[in-house]
């Protein structure tokens, strides 16, 4: 079917809006499918930003399709190394042997690559400062860790 011939006669709607995203809890499998240098509110490139698309429930609620995102920022005390960590256990190796113009064109190595994620929420109690957060104001963010798929099998609990 043709650009012009999916249009005749369609009438626009308004999006409505759903409530967004659920948080999810449980392993699955997820496939990396952006690895970037991400710039700040003044411009400069001060992260890396990775994106993982979850393609397979391993256990838990069904998430299929769910991007999560991960920053890595590149004057973080162990953040680069962390994104070395996290993709070396998805099997893939980034070039950090040259300069940083050489470790980004190696990016392009980790489309692609899957990997095991576990997923989870985390609402805080306190702000980065320690201040207590009332309860009501509190918010459960999603959060995620790669992990070794044969760990993630592991967590299978026994029956009492």
């Amino acid at each position: 079917m043709s650009f012009l011939d999916q249009l005749k006669g369609y009438q626009p709607i308004v999006n409505e809006d759903k409530g967004g995203f659920e948080i999810i809890k449980g392993d699955y499998l997820a496939e990396i499918t952006a690895l970037k240098p991400k710039k700040n509110k003044e411009g400069v490139e001060d992260r890396y930003e990775l994106t993982l698309t979850i393609r397979e429930n391993l256990k838990g609620q069904d998430a299929t399709n769910r991007n999560l995102w991960r920053s890595y920022f590149k004057d973080g005390e162990n953040s680069i190394k962390d994104l070395m960590n996290d993709l070396f256990t998805m099997n893939v190796n980034l070039d950090n042997t040259a300069d940083e113009q050489a470790f980004e064109n190696s990016f392009l190595a980790a489309i692609g690559a899957k990997g095991t994620i576990r997923a989870w929420g985390w609402t805080p109690d306190k702000d980065r400062e320690g201040n207590a957060i009332p309860v009501e104001e509190r918010t459960t963010r999603q959060m995620f860790k790669i992990v070794n798929p044969a760990k993630a099998k592991k967590q299978e609990k026994a029956p009492f």
